[in-house]
């Protein structure tokens, strides 16, 4: 999962970013803008692992109803969205929506990981920044 903080010019809404995959087959991406005006890009950043947090138990059910098991791995390259959403309270961030701790139960619960992922590595960047070329072109090896 991927955030620009403040990134839409207009209204200064941040754009989540991300991608599903299963055993490294990409099968759903996404990059929306987000519904609440984040204060900080610690919580624009906490914003995209809820929406990935609450797509991954859904295809879970899907798969498992199909004979597939698997955990549900949130990936994020950010620290303080790693960190908020996998402690139990909201500490500084008062005014987040109480409709956005549901993620943090989950991981209390053991129902939902999420992990840190190298910015190099992550690609729900893709969805919310500009690439350059050279990201693009071959490393000539």
């Amino acid at each position: 999962m991927d955030s620009d903080w403040a990134g839409k010019i207009a209204d200064r809404k941040s754009t989540s970013g991300g991608a599903i995959c299963i055993d490294g087959g990409c099968l759903k991406t996404w990059s929306r803008i987000q519904k609440s005006r984040a204060l900080s890009s610690g919580e624009a950043e906490y914003y995209a692992p809820i929406k990935a947090s609450s797509m991954g138990p859904g295809l879970k059910i899907m798969a498992e109803d199909l004979g597939f098991a698997f955990e549900v791995n949130v990936f994020t390259d950010s620290s303080s969205a790693n960190g908020t959403v996998s402690r139990r309270r909201l500490g500084k961030v008062r005014h987040v929506a109480t409709c956005y701790l549901w993620a943090q139960e989950r991981v209390a619960n053991k129902e939902l990981f999420v992990q840190k992922v190298r910015t190099d590595r992550n690609i729900a960047d893709l969805m919310t920044e500009r690439l350059e070329r050279r990201a693009h072109e071959p490393d000539g090896d």
